[in-house]
């Protein structure tokens, strides 16, 4: 084989091209940039919206579980409160009414 001097010289600079930018440049792992995230458990910011901040206040605030228990008790002292907590002993079913005789 036979290669003149500007086709060795344009192979190698194609060899040299191809070392300096590999097929996934700029990427790792399929990613093009790979950046280290806070630590999400630790984070002030809650990410799932609002529906589980009054969950998350009654679990860790003290003073927050002492009033909504305070309510409740007040609450099952009421009419609907006994209603409800009569439906809530039942299951949900509605009271049987009885047959007269």
């Amino acid at each position: 084989m036979n290669f003149n001097t500007q086709q060795i010289q344009q192979g190698r600079l194609n060899a040299q091209a191809s070392e300096e930018t590999p097929g996934t440049f700029g990427e790792t792992n399929g990613a093009d940039n790979a950046s280290a995230t806070k630590d999400l458990a630790k984070s002030p910011q809650r990410m799932a919206g609002q529906m589980g901040a009054r969950a998350m206040s009654l679990i860790n605030d003290p003073a927050e579980q002492k009033r909504t228990q305070s309510w409740m008790q007040q609450f099952g002292l009421s009419n609907e409160g006994a209603a409800f907590n009569q439906a809530k002993m039942m299951g949900g079913m509605p009271p049987q009414q009885q047959q007269e005789a």
